[in-house]
């Protein structure tokens, strides 16, 4: 489902993807990490770097700093 909001880019996605971004799943974190970086602004950005900041998983972390715009490598 994260991956249709992030296609739509509506910003009445950005709260639950948020709340994604704590999802147990891995999986779940990274696609929400994804969809949250395609509409981009100021709230989207808080919350990915905010999940980057704790995310244990190193392919979710991947994710958010692409979705950050950050150097992946």
């Amino acid at each position: 489902m994260a991956v249709a909001l992030g296609n739509i880019g509506s910003m009445n996605a950005v709260a639950p993807l948020a709340a994604a971004l704590g999802n147990e799943e891995p999986l779940v974190r990274s696609h929400a990490a994804w969809a949250l970086g395609k509409p981009g602004g100021a709230v989207l950005t808080a919350a990915l770097g905010a999940r980057l900041g704790i995310e244990s998983d190193p392919s979710v972390a991947a994710e958010l700093r692409s979705a950050l715009g950050l150097d992946v490598t």
